[in-house]
């Protein structure tokens, strides 16, 4: 998982001007990946929803996709459905959509549909039926030209699941609801108060999978129906099919097969690429599986997965060796010989996949892991080893050469020191610290901490000095250097206020800090340093800033994928990690003349996807206000209950950073709610512990 406070920092010197005018970000290609929320398969086309990058076809059974988004305006796709030749796409937030081409074209088709957050559709006959975020399910008689609601007799506002067959409909939310004239009224036939996330029909009986709850079989006895525990307890079932007699579940950890109607289940994890699967879907000579990092395909009914090359997933940390460009997911490493054009898997002796953290010398590149400690690689050679003899904590967070000597830090174990390359370590002290990264400046190597600010060792971690003095904050969340400035992004947390901080130079080796006078929206920033100019990305944009940060505009525009989590200069362009993969920029594009300006205010009142989510206990929101407003930000159940109040207050136009601590609140799935002025946004979110 990645954690909002998880930076990496690089320093590069570059003489730098920026032309707005000429600014354009590229979406490489890869690494293989993306959150994929739905699987269609129509004929000799399966298409592919995503939580981030629209939709995928494929026209070679799995092997290879291809982006179809011409008129698609949002990027969350939740469910694709067919009648006949034309295509259906529910969005997150854009209502449906509509190809009439195979995907090539898209239209909205929302008139009527009132509640344009649609996480499932249902095909029965020639009717369309949408579930709703809050206004239950709709249905469409004309293809999607025209919707009226359908909802007479659920009582649930939030629909998330549609199964329809023949005659029958079935939705689900708290428990499940049945109709059987067409969607016109709804009973509820049992498991109230469980929160639904897949349905199967097979036969006379309904597979239903909860959140966390396992599987459940509802069976029609002739006047009512009956509910039977089926397995998988305490297990999330996102998605659930049928080959032949039998079952298959997609989980958050992995697959399940049942050969005996539910009652034993067996893991098909071999070769998955992630345990997370979202959804499952099958034709007669392959099985696909959708996962948080992408699609698996099965040609042997789920007895052994391989990756695809779909989309762009969440890159946490990258670096350069050579001109080879190394990225790291939650799936391992992949790497790039063509500047991000084309990237190939290198997981081989990788037995942890995921990689915090790079450090490279000469021809050599060091992978952290959290939980799996350090792996060591060559240039040009596709393997990994494991280097751990005498590392005593294997969740490496932070990695940095002084000189020949590789310093990591750990999650709870302080410092340790290799002198030979990853071969032996030894204690570097700050033991039981969380060590969050690493500056090296002359013989001075900078520790940020979690929760103890900066240390700064001039002997190679014989010895650790607090250096803190001008810096309020006790959680350091990235250091950087460039020239002979170190900087830091700093913050605390508080029950009144959430998280504040913000970013800190000292141009006295750490004796004394100064604020940059960026401000509490930039305290968990992650840095690139050019002369006296710093990129400087708060995880959702990117801005360049001159003079130790008094002035800075943005330089990210054009930038879809805005959670930023790693940075890297190569072959003269600028290398971005994000959630939605890995994004360039040529150097010659940025660096020109800076002027100081004014933060930018946004010209559109926007709420974004929380972040991390799922989360555990803390989670981010961001939104932005094109002007002044009263402003509430609001969190509730699955009921409508209000739960927390962030924000009531007048805000200034501007980007704006919300942190939500629900150490106190039960887990599941809730729902926040941004209004300033006559603007009202909600969108989901899930506490997982």
């Amino acid at each position: 998982m990645k954690y909002i406070f998880r930076f990496l920092v690089i320093a590069i010197c570059v003489f730098c001007t920026v032309n707005i005018l000429l600014a354009q970000w590229i979406q490489t290609y890869g690494p293989p990946g993306g959150s994929v929320n739905t699987i269609l398969i129509d004929s000799s086309n399966i298409y592919t929803g995503t939580a981030e990058n629209g939709i995928y076809r494929s026209t070679d059974n799995g092997l290879t996709w291809k982006s179809i988004n011409s008129g698609i305006t949002v990027a969350r796709i939740n469910s694709i459905a067919a009648i006949g030749s034309n295509l259906f796409a529910g969005t997150f937030g854009g209502g449906v959509f509509i190809s009439t081409d195979k995907g090539l074209s898209w239209k909205p088709k929302n008139n009527g549909l009132v509640d344009q957050v649609v996480y499932a559709l249902a095909v029965n006959g020639a009717n369309l039926f949408a579930a709703t975020d809050h206004h239950g399910v709709y249905r469409s008689t004309d293809q999607g030209a025209n919707w009226e609601s359908a909802r007479n007799g659920i009582t649930a506002n939030i629909v998330e699941v549609l199964a329809a067959d023949g005659t029958n409909i079935f939705a689900g939310e708290d428990g499940v609801y049945h109709s059987t004239d067409n969607g016109v009224s709804w009973n509820h036939i049992g498991l109230r108060n469980e929160l639904v996330r897949s349905i199967k029909i097979i036969g006379s009986q309904l597979i239903v999978g909860t959140n966390g709850d396992g599987i459940y079989i509802l069976k029609y006895n002739g006047s009512t129906w009956d509910s039977t525990k089926a397995g998988l307890t305490n297990s999330y079932v996102y998605s659930i099919i049928s080959i032949g007699t039998n079952l298959y579940a997609g989980t958050y950890k992995g697959i399940y097969c049942s050969i005996d109607n539910g009652i034993n289940w067996n893991i098909l994890n071999s070769g998955l690429m992630n345990s997370n699967v979202l959804t499952l879907a099958s034709n007669s000579s392959i099985m696909l599986a959708g996962t948080s990092w992408g699609v698996s395909l099965s040609t042997d009914n789920g007895a052994h997965w391989n990756s695809t090359t779909l989309g762009s997933p969440n890159v946490v940390a990258i670096a350069e060796l050579g001109n080879i460009l190394y990225a790291a997911t939650n799936s391992g490493v992949n790497l790039s010989t063509d500047n991000g054009t084309s990237w190939n898997a290198i997981n081989t002796g990788l037995d942890n996949s995921e990689v915090r953290v790079f450090a490279t010398i000469d021809t050599n590149i060091f992978a952290g892991t959290y939980n799996g400690g350090v792996y060591f690689s060559t240039k040009n050679i596709k393997t990994w080893s494991a280097v751990n003899n005498g590392l005593t904590n294997s969740k490496i967070i932070a990695l940095a050469f002084v000189g020949a000597n590789l310093f990591a830090g750990t999650d709870g174990g302080g410092v340790f020191l290799s002198s030979d390359k990853g071969l032996t370590w030894n204690a570097a002290g700050l033991s039981g610290n969380y060590i969050s990264s690493f500056a090296v400046l002359g013989r001075y190597i900078f520790a940020g901490t979690r929760y103890g600010g900066i240390y700064r060792s001039t002997n190679n971690g014989i010895n650790w000095n607090s250096v803190n003095i001008g810096i309020p904050y006790y959680q350091i969340n990235a250091l950087g250097v460039c020239g002979t400035n170190v900087f830091a992004s700093a913050s605390k947390f508080d029950i009144d206020n959430g998280y504040t901080g913000d970013v800190f130079f000292t141009a006295d080796s750490g004796m004394s800090w100064n604020t940059t006078k960026l401000g509490n929206g930039f305290n968990d920033a992650i840095f690139v340093s050019s002369d006296t100019n710093i990129f400087i990305a708060p995880f959702h944009r990117i801005i360049l800033s001159t003079n130790n940060g008094t002035g800075y505009k943005v330089v990210s525009d054009g930038l879809t994928s805005t959670y930023i989590n790693a940075l890297t200069i190569s072959n003269d362009n600028l290398f971005v990690g994000t959630s939605g993969g890995v994004w360039r920029r040529p150097l010659t594009e940025i660096i020109t003349s800076v002027k100081e300006m004014s933060p930018r205010v946004p010209n559109i009142f926007y709420l974004q996807q929380n972040f991390p989510n799922p989360f555990n206990p803390s989670t981010a929101i961001s939104f932005s206000l094109s002007s002044n407003s009263l402003v509430t930000l609001k969190v509730f159940d699955l009921m409508g209950k209000e739960v927390a109040t962030l924000v009531n207050s007048e805000l200034s136009a501007g980007n704006h950073i919300q942190h939500w601590n629900a150490v106190n609140i039960s887990s599941g799935v809730y729902f926040y709610r941004l209004q300033a002025g006559s603007f009202v946004e909600t969108k989901k979110l899930v506490l997982l512990r």
